[in-house]
């Protein structure tokens, strides 16, 4: 043997020590516990966190002469032999199985193991090597999912519609009673089968094609079709998830009858409805307007100077403020099945009264829009007036829970602002990035193409910083952020960009407001900044957050353009701020007039969501 050899075989061993070495410490610190048995199930090595996790040390273990059956729940050894035999013996060279153990108190956990063996040279087990891991907890919330599930199935069970729940591979796994009358099926016989072998004349259809966008696009789909071999229209919902489809079907096979029966007769009740001075319209469940006849058309291009065309919103600018804040209700209590009138007082173009019903299209389960009949009804009041003072009655509005409504709608909203702006960001922002770089690209080695690119390549930069400064306004966390935080790089943000001075105090115990209310003083904060870049002009703006048992005040101060409170304003900012005020039970307090700037307070109760 040369020197050569020596050293390479010195350096071997450092390399194998080493690696020894890192070994070595990679299972003393993996999160899952190590253990080395022999092929009779006695310990050859124990690992810091398998000590962790049982409490019995390596020596400790092997000094009670323990082998790996009886740490084993007495319940769960006869199975778990016939699976260690099963590795022992050769049969099978690795498993994974979760069962219950002792620790060394006496107390029950449950644990999941990884196993695999090593043999020798005559394919003889010597070693099997396990990997462990305390899985307790989680059989727990597997345990209360469970019970969740069956009070899940429950409702399921209750409700009108038809239910089926489709796992990843489009295996059904549970239908309600209501899906299998509707299918004309016994459930019992579809559990576990491949829906689109249930259902072969659906493979292609437009429902086949949507349900597998939303699998692949993770989002909710809501589509009316029709499926030939039952006759039958339907409207379907489907939510997806990581393990699969839940879908919710509703027959609206006599809706669809009613409605061609309907369209076949349009021609001759629209003579009738165009033929008196009643106002008729419909509208559908989105408020958008279904129908109107002449005598609707005239009032509204006398309102307006325009037509409210079929398909537009019935609730816009045609409209004064007031009857764009009550009429919402209005229609809403009958899309859920209220039928009922009320009396509609307008002063321009003229003084007038109008009697308006209010009439649920459908049935009582298929309610798809509503129909309204407005009489003038002038003549009567004002004889009844003469007579008698009409005594108003004033509709009580269950103000509370109209609260909880629009707090659900402004969640609802950010999680679509954040949806929105993480969007932009992750993609449309990359798309613009990618852009820029491959026309960058074109111009590297060319020194006309450079220049001829030169602005594209400015307006690709401006797009980039605008889009990630729109996504940054767009996303907000939901849980445990910091109010004062996000403030104060708001008015940074103010301050780098122009040549106001701001101010900003906090005094507020972290955990004093919850993260909802936060959430929401951080958009009304974030509407009034925007408010002042682009109207007041000030030099100086100050903002403070103070907070007591009962209340979260809000003070904003500029030194700007000011306005005068009482004077109409078309912006929606200002509408936006107040609703998210209102809705958390807050007041607010305007003091501005023309160049004396604004002063805003807020105070909004921070127990208003322990009552929601």
């Amino acid at each position: 043997m040369n020197y050569s050899d020596i050293d390479n075989t010195k350096t071997g061993e450092r390399k194998l020590r080493v690696a020894h070495e890192r070994l070595s410490f990679l299972l003393e610190n993996a999160p899952l516990g190590f253990i080395e048995w022999d092929n009779q199930l006695h310990i050859k090595y124990w690992s810091k966190r398998a000590q962790e996790i049982f409490g019995w040390g390596e020596k400790e273990f092997i000094a009670l002469q323990k082998d790996g059956y009886k740490q084993v729940f007495e319940d769960d050894l006869p199975w778990v032999s016939k699976i260690a035999d099963e590795l022992i013996s050769g049969k099978i060279d690795r498993n994974t199985i979760q069962h219950r153990n002792y620790k060394k108190d006496g107390s029950v956990i449950w644990c999941e193991w990884y196993n695999s063996v090593l043999k020798d040279e005559a394919g003889q087990v010597v070693t099997v090597l396990s990997l462990v891991q305390d899985i307790t907890e989680r059989k727990k919330a597997e345990t209360a999912l469970i019970r969740s599930e069956e009070k899940y199935r429950a409702i399921v069970e209750q409700v009108t519609d038809a239910f089926m729940a489709l796992d990843k591979n489009w295996c059904v796994v549970y239908l309600n009673k209501q899906a299998g009358e509707m299918i004309q099926q016994d459930t019992d016989t579809i559990i576990g089968k491949n829906v689109w072998e249930v259902f072969p004349g659906a493979v292609d259809s437009s429902i086949y094609i949507a349900l597998h966008q939303a699998m692949k696009a993770q989002s909710h789909i809501c589509k009316i079709d029709y499926y030939k071999p039952l006759d039958l229209w339907y409207e379907i919902h489907v939510y997806p998830s990581a393990g699969g489809l839940s879908i919710f079907i509703r027959d609206i096979t006599e809706m669809k009858k009613a409605e061609q029966q309907k369209e076949f007769d349009s021609n001759n009740l629209s003579g009738l409805i165009n033929n008196t001075e009643d106002q008729m319209w419909s509208v559908d469940c989105d408020l958008r307007l279904i129908t109107s006849n002449n005598a609707f058309d005239d009032v509204i291009k006398l309102i307006s100077g325009k037509p409210l065309f079929k398909g537009e919103y019935m609730i816009s600018a045609q409209f004064t403020e007031d009857q764009q804040n009550r009429f919402p209700d209005y229609y809403k209590r009958a899309l859920s099945g209220e039928t009922f009138n009320i009396i509609e007082h307008v002063t321009y173009p003229e003084e007038l009264w109008h009697e308006i019903s209010f009439n649920p299209i459908g049935g009582q389960h298929s309610i798809i829009g509503v129909a309204c009949f407005s009489r003038n009804i002038t003549a009567r009041i004002k004889s009844e007036r003469s007579l008698k003072q009409m005594e108003h009655q004033i509709l009580n509005q269950k103000v509370q829970e109209q609260k909880k409504i629009s707090r659900a709608i402004i969640r609802a909203q950010e999680k679509e602002r954040n949806h929105l702006g993480q969007e932009l960001h992750d993609n449309i922002s990359q798309i613009v990035v990618t852009a820029k770089i491959f026309l960058s690209t074109t111009g590297y080695k060319n020194e006309e193409m450079k220049e001829l690119i030169k602005y594209p390549m400015e307006l690709l930069e401006h797009s980039i910083r605008e889009i990630r400064l729109l996504s940054s306004s767009q996303v907000t966390p939901f849980k445990d952020f910091d109010l004062a935080e996000l403030v104060g790089l708001q008015l940074n943000k103010l301050s780098e960009n122009s040549a106001i001075k701001t101010a900003f105090e906090y005094h507020v115990n972290q955990d004093g407001i919850n993260d909802d209310l936060k959430l929401n003083i951080y958009r009304i904060i974030q509407e009034q900044i925007n408010n002042i870049q682009k109207y007041a002009d000030p030099k100086n703006v100050s903002i403070s957050i103070d907070a007591d048992q009962d209340n979260t005040m809000i003070v904003t101060v500029d030194d700007g353009n000011g306005f005068d409170v009482n004077k109409k304003r078309s912006g929606i900012g200002l509408s936006n701020m107040i609703n998210r005020i209102e809705s958390f039970d807050g007041k607010i307090d305007i003091k501005s007039s023309p160049g004396h700037g604004c002063k805003i307070v807020v105070t909004i109760p921070n127990n208003t969501l322990a009552t929601a």
